[in-house]
């Protein structure tokens, strides 16, 4: 049985954000690693909403990475009808299984990371039902914030530009097959229209229709962009005669709209197949403002 301890979750949490990875390994070794991975899934029963988790009956596997012998440390969490179980070594079957590295476990829990970036990145390994998995923060208020949840489909562009400036598509391309995919990009689409620059837009009128290949079932997500004098407007719903048609996969699509692809070699090497008015496709790079990977 984990014994309680007595401490302040505020500001640990508060630390926990401030400090770096090397910092938070190093506060995680040794004897005290065990201590504190306990403790803090202990006190997910504490945490758990259970007015959102009221139609939920789940068991997740944690399987924390990081130790200094190269095993691992296994919790499990059981969700049912708006109540928690969380124990280590408990040997009940997981429907889900979430493996991260101790410090993005306790940067996760909380509320210092988002879920879905850590799985973009490949940070967060998961076995079954990814969206199951990611939503799983959402069922526990993060213990600075009271009543506040982590939201996974709050993926900010940024943050995604960074990190997957160093990601090879192929690794990007078997990540955005599943539950992530819609996720990210909802996020993309919904943000799009921040990123148009109205003084170079003045004067341009047309519907960009984007065609995103490489779903799981084959299928193809639509989306929709239009740009009226200097003013955009987004989303999956939009039903526009488009000036031009882009097709193009997930994982090229997400390279190309966090300034981590060229459009030009992406045409050339058909990884972006472009119908319509080829003239107004090539100016749209000059007419959006694109987050970068370059953290420099």
């Amino acid at each position: 049985m984990m014994e309680r301890i007595d401490i302040d979750e505020v500001i640990v949490g508060q630390w926990v954000a401030s400090a770096s990875d090397d910092e938070l390994r190093e506060a995680l070794g040794g004897e005290l690693r065990s201590v504190a991975l306990d403790e803090i899934v202990r006190r997910f029963p504490d945490h758990l909403d259970a007015e959102r988790t009221a139609g939920v009956d789940a068991v997740f596997a944690l399987q924390i990475t990081g130790r200094a012998d190269g095993r691992t440390d296994r919790y499990v969490v059981a969700l049912s009808q708006g109540a928690c179980e969380a124990a280590r070594d408990d040997e009940r079957e997981a429907e889900v299984t979430l493996e991260l590295d101790a410090v993005d476990f306790v940067k996760l829990v909380s509320g210092n990371v988002n879920p879905a970036l850590l799985a973009l990145g490949g940070r967060l390994r998961i076995d079954g039902d990814e969206r199951l998995a990611i939503a799983l923060p959402r069922y526990f208020r993060t213990p600075a914030e009271g009543s506040a949840r982590i939201d996974p489909t709050a993926v900010d562009s940024l943050e995604i530009a960074r990190l997957i400036a160093h990601v090879p598509e192929s690794e990007l391309r078997k990540r955005m097959r599943g539950a992530l995919r819609e996720l990210v990009l909802e996020e993309i689409f919904r943000r799009i229209p921040s990123y148009l620059d109205p003084r170079r837009s003045a004067g341009e009128h047309g519907a960009i229709e984007w065609k995103v290949t490489g779903r799981e079932d084959g299928q193809t997500d639509r989306y929709a962009v239009v740009i009226e004098n200097g003013r955009c407007r987004a989303g999956k719903e939009l039903r526009v005669e488009p000036r031009v048609t882009l097709r193009l996969d997930a994982a090229h699509l997400l390279k190309l709209v966090t300034g981590n692809a060229n459009p030009t070699l992406g045409f050339l090497f058909g990884k972006l197949k472009v119908k319509g008015d080829l003239a107004f496709a090539v100016r749209l790079t000059s007419l959006f403002k694109i987050p970068s990977g370059d953290t420099t």
